[in-house]
């Protein structure tokens, strides 16, 4: 289902889908969010660009379903107010089926997504994040702030397990400043990308004993990569990306971007 251009401003709460949809696309609509997105339990894709949208999700304090549970791909390209995924707390087994992740272009977004969500995408498998110019953390909390929740994946306090994580890309987001405060343990990683991200402190990832990273670019200055901590130091070593310069693998990146998105109409293989 399309809309293009529409203008929901003053309608989101009375606005109703059907609840069989499985792709919903929106391209240039007015809208600050859609209410009735929690009830979509059979939605796999949604894309959303050039839209006025700030939350892709409003959660009420007395909500009893989960929200987006079938969910597999979500694209968000081009918003200019969007402010993150979920205002309120979202009940376990939300966006429990989430496989790629893609937001790019996104200029008044300082975080993506609550740690307590993030610990939950068990399926994830790509996090493509571009563009984002006012980005500061990825994943906001943890800590001292994380709560254990019943199916949350953890090997203790502070780390969170992504055993399907292959492809991970940050690209041109000149503020972020941190990843995760917790260590994300991704032993299928298989790619990555860091570019434009001079105020990064840190690396959060561990791959285990994985040695199944094999292609990747990870791009600053000299003093930048030698300042870099790591919460594992066994994974500098076996990221052996690091160059000064170059933007070859921005392109790949944005290029292999640009395919998912001209698919998502497309039904997704099983898993």
């Amino acid at each position: 289902m399309d809309f293009v251009n529409c203008n929901f401003i003053g309608e989101e709460t009375s606005f109703v889908l059907p609840n069989d949809i499985e792709v919903l696309d929106m391209y240039g609509c007015q809208l600050s969010s859609l209410p009735c997105l929690s009830r979509l339990q059979r939605l796999q894709e949604r894309g959303i660009f050039s839209c006025s949208v700030e939350w892709l999700l409003l959660i009420g304090d007395n909500t009893t379903i989960t929200s987006l549970p079938s969910i597999q791909f979500l694209c968000l390209r081009e918003l200019p107010s969007f402010r993150g995924l979920c205002k309120g707390v979202l009940l376990p087994g939300s966006f429990a089926c989430l496989r790629r992740l893609t937001v790019h272009e996104c200029h008044v977004l300082e975080n993506l997504m609550s740690l307590e969500l993030f610990q939950h995408l068990q399926c994830l498998e790509q996090i493509d994040i571009a563009e984002c110019s006012e980005m500061e953390e990825v994943i906001q909390g943890g800590e001292k702030a994380m709560v254990e929740e019943e199916g949350y994946n953890s090997i203790n306090n502070n780390t969170i397990l992504l055993p399907n994580l292959r492809s991970f890309h940050l690209v041109d987001l000149g503020k972020l400043k941190s990843i995760c405060k917790e260590v994300i343990i991704c032993p299928s990683l298989n790619r990555i990308v860091i570019q434009g991200c001079p105020r990064l402190k840190k690396i959060p990832l561990s791959l285990g004993n994985s040695t199944s990273v094999k292609e990747g670019e990870i791009e600053g200055s000299k003093e930048w990569w030698d300042a870099l901590a790591w919460d594992d130091p066994n994974t500098k070593t076996l990221l052996p990306f690091f160059k000064v310069g170059g933007r070859g693998m921005k392109r790949r990146a944005e290029e292999e971007s640009e395919e998912v998105a001209s698919t998502s109409r497309q039904p997704l293989s099983p898993h």
